[in-house]
């Protein structure tokens, strides 16, 4: 499981939610390093985490991750993000490109999610999938499909691109109340 901002507070900390998502014992919740503020990223997993890593991006909120996960003795990198949602043109160009650039330098298959909050026929779309990915939805999915639900249900701005290796089964996007974002779930197999 994959979250882009979240919020924890003192009634809600991370113990409540590692005890309400148990079924995913393994996890990684990067803290802000001192004097910054992020949007608090978080994967939960029931195959064991090996290694992780929190990626800054300068002058922004925003942040990336990546863990390895080792699932059935093969290791697969999961990337998590939430790409710059203001200030367009530029901060997000640039955490697309540090994204490609680590993802072709993945050692292991690569997952990639998040909110790109970029359409298909981006630049940061299409950066980060580059030669490399395949997106889920074109993989798995089928019929139309939104993520963002205002501006009428057309946008498409969450994303699960995947290394060939991982095989697409099903990809939907469930319509739920509890965000402005709708979810984006895959089945697969390694």
């Amino acid at each position: 499981l994959c979250f882009q901002e979240f919020g924890i507070d003192d009634e809600f900390g991370v113990d409540s939610l590692c005890t309400a998502l148990s079924d995913w014992p393994y996890h990684y919740i990067p803290s802000s390093p001192e004097g910054q503020h992020l949007l608090q990223l978080a994967v939960f997993s029931r195959y064991s985490i090996k290694k992780e890593h929190l990626i800054i991006y300068p002058n922004s909120g925003n942040c990336s991750l990546w863990c390895d996960i080792e699932v059935n003795g093969r290791m697969i990198r999961l990337f998590n993000n939430h790409l710059q949602t203001t200030e367009v043109s530029r901060k997000r160009a640039v955490q697309a490109n540090l994204i490609n650039q680590l993802v072709s330098a993945s050692p292991y298959p690569t997952l990639v999610c998040g909110d790109f909050n970029s359409l298909p026929s981006s630049y940061v779309y299409h950066t980060v999938k580059g030669d490399k990915l395949q997106d889920g939805f074109q993989t798995g999915g089928h019929g139309y499909m939104y993520t963002f639900k205002y501006f009428k249900h057309l946008l498409r701005i969450d994303y699960i691109l995947h290394s060939p290796e991982l095989k697409g089964l099903d990809y939907f996007s469930p319509d739920w109340e509890y965000s402005d974002h709708n979810p984006v779930v895959m089945r697969m197999k390694l």
